[in-house]
């Protein structure tokens, strides 16, 4: 059996769990519905009973636990973006300046490369988002493979170099940029 067929039954009982679980619980309010609306009327009657003041007190401090929580959230995920951004930035440029070093080596093998492709790959591991990783997989997969087409090799590398710009803020570059730059590098 494979794995992504296990998973599937994986879901599937889970799903009919929850659809169980769900009519268990209507089932248990419609049984209970008497007791459950006296308790409603008696928690009504109670906060009615209460000074307005007190009442508004309860719903700031209320208000202010939840605003709370999702400033720290909000936080949060903004120094983890930071601390990614200044991670990537390093990372991509080193990318970037291999890609290029590649070029300009016109078919002369470079010693350095496949170290610095390494460390590359570590860093976006560890760093990198899941669109920028699945991006360079497809890149290196074909690069690596038997057959290789330099345009097929150059519109996935844009690719990874799209999705590098979108993860540093810049927003992705336009289709055939990258094989225009490299196009006018080998024409000069």
């Amino acid at each position: 059996m494979r794995k992504s067929n296990i998973w599937y039954y994986i879901g599937q009982i889970l799903a009919l769990l929850i659809l169980v679980s769900g009519l268990v619980a209507c089932i248990y309010i419609i049984y209970h519905i008497k007791d459950i609306l006296k308790s409603i009327i008696y928690i009504v009657e109670r906060i009615g009973k209460i000074d307005a003041v007190i009442i508004v007190a309860i719903i700031g401090a209320i208000a202010t636990f939840i605003v709370n929580i999702i400033s720290k959230r909000l936080d949060h995920k903004f120094e983890l973006k930071k601390y990614l951004s200044v991670k990537r930035q390093k990372s991509y440029e080193d990318f970037l300046k291999i890609f290029f070093d590649i070029l300009e080596s016109e078919n002369v093998e470079r010693e350095d490369i496949p170290k610095r492709l390494n460390e590359f790959k570590q860093t976006l591991l560890l760093y990198g988002s899941k669109k920028t990783y699945r991006a360079f997989v497809k890149y290196w997969k074909y690069i690596t493979g038997d057959v290789k087409d330099p345009k097929i090799s150059i519109d996935l590398m844009e690719k990874v170099v799209s999705e590098m710009r979108r993860d540093a803020g810049a927003g992705p570059i336009k289709e055939n940029l990258i094989s225009n730059i490299v196009r006018n590098d080998l024409n000069s």
